[in-house]
């Protein structure tokens, strides 16, 4: 009885960190390809809100 216990908190704790790491992962991953392309995309077609609100906050509005 106890070892399922264990087994079901060990198995609760590993999918709570990993969605926590996966997302603070994918996070990161957005986050690095908005800096890298998002001012190329803006650039060439246009940039979608989402895209755009993302490098925004990373990085300050240049003044054209």
């Amino acid at each position: 009885m106890i070892s399922l216990l264990v087994k079901l908190l060990l198995l609760g704790a590993l999918i709570f960190f990993g969605l926590a790491y996966f997302g603070y992962d994918l996070n990161l991953r957005a986050a690095w390809q908005t800096t890298k392309t998002c001012v190329d995309l803006c650039l060439e077609d246009g940039c979608d809100g989402k895209c755009f609100y993302q490098h925004e906050m990373l990085t300050p509005r240049q003044e054209k």
